[in-house]
């Protein structure tokens, strides 16, 4: 425990050890969360077999995380309205539903329940994946408010929970080929079996989330980190206490329709969302990106990966050099040229029979 410090008023200030708790938990839900977006992407033709639907049916299971995004952001700015600790418990009830529905669809698949023309595992699948779409941006968009709510200098919690997502996200790209090869889709029991092995991690992991989240979760600490937590904690009880949910739908709706009628915004906003965009469409579309030329799930699964590593790297540098040099205008410039040589670079080297290996290095 940090030594306590008394305000003015005194009012005592004291940061508790069982911040990094809350932290570690928040990241592990975050973690998991990322991981069940994009689980089918790096496996996404043995996925095809195993559920035997169409390629676009199992590309739905990550794109539902993108069309879903704007309607989770609303349900989690109205709920952190009331409560930070409900909207918390929400987002790993939400994860822990999605674990749950996965292994059910694996044991609706490996039992007589469903024969193997029978939709009904996929449409557990699916439904699994909306409520963890929903879900996600409890878990982007939280990061700073547990940081401040448990830390005095939230700087770096914020830095640790952002990134847990992507870290899950990258893990995502890499574990699902851990137990589903390309050499099981030569069987129907190998492939079943492969994949209930899977499902069953996913809802380990999500349900470890859970009850950890009910053991460690709270409001907030009993007294404050800080001197600006205890002012935006009071203002923030006085604004909740007079304010219903359609005044703040009313707000959101006006400050949008301000944000449309700016002509910077509108360039910023296509320019972050194309950029945005394209990288999640790179990570759900890997493995059919790459299958065609020669490569198998498991690179497909590591490019993402490295994919995701580099831009975890590259993110890290452009924070220090914005830090130093402060032309954000100028990095920006520097980002959108860069990513549009890289990508066609990408797109030159998606050709048919341009495998490279290090034996041809050799």
């Amino acid at each position: 425990m940090t030594n306590p410090r008394e305000s003015p008023v005194g009012v005592t200030f004291r940061a508790y050890p069982r911040r990094w708790f809350v932290l570690a938990v928040f990241c592990l839900g975050s973690l998991t969360n990322g991981a069940l977006w994009i689980t089918f992407s790096p496996i996404a033709d043995e996925a095809q077999k195993y559920f035997d639907v169409s390629d676009t049916a199992i590309n739905m299971l990550s794109l539902v995380f993108l069309f879903l995004y704007p309607v989770g952001t609303l349900l989690c700015s109205l709920l952190t309205r009331y409560s930070l600790s409900l909207t918390l418990y929400s987002a790993f009830f939400l994860n822990g539903s999605a674990g749950l529905l996965r292994i059910f669809a694996a044991i609706a698949k490996d039992t007589s329940i469903c024969d193997n023309s029978c939709s009904l595992p996929y449409w557990l699948t699916l439904v699994g994946q909306v409520l963890a779409a929903i879900g996600q941006p409890f878990f982007t968009n939280l990061p700073l408010r547990v940081a401040s709510r448990w830390f005095t200098n939230h700087d770096i919690p914020t830095v640790i929970g952002s990134l847990s997502n992507l870290v899950g996200t990258a893990l995502g790209q890499i574990l699902p080929t851990a137990f589903v090869s390309e050499s099981d889709a030569s069987s129907n029991k190998h492939l079943e079996g492969s994949f209930f092995k899977l499902m069953l991690a996913s809802f380990l992991a999500t349900w470890t989330g859970v009850f950890a989240a009910v053991l460690c979760l709270r409001e907030s600490p009993p007294t404050p980190p800080s001197a600006i937590e205890s002012v935006r904690s009071h203002h923030t009880r006085r604004m909740d206490a007079r304010d219903a949910s359609p005044t703040m739908l009313g707000h959101i709706a006006t400050n949008g329709k301000r944000l449309l009628q700016n002509g910077n915004f509108l360039i910023l906003c296509g320019a972050f969302g194309f950029g945005l965009g394209l990288v999640n469409s790179i990570l759900t579309l890997i493995e059919q990106l790459v299958k065609p030329i020669g490569y198998d799930s498991d690179q497909a699964g590591i490019f993402g990966s490295v994919f995701l590593g580099f831009g975890l790297a590259g993110a890290i540098l452009m924070g220090i050099l914005l830090e130093i040099t402060h032309s954000y205008r100028g990095c920006f410039k520097f980002g959108v040229v860069s990513s549009s040589i890289s990508l066609l670079c990408m797109v030159y080297a998606l050709r048919p029979n341009n495998v490279c290996t290090w034996r041809d290095r050799g």
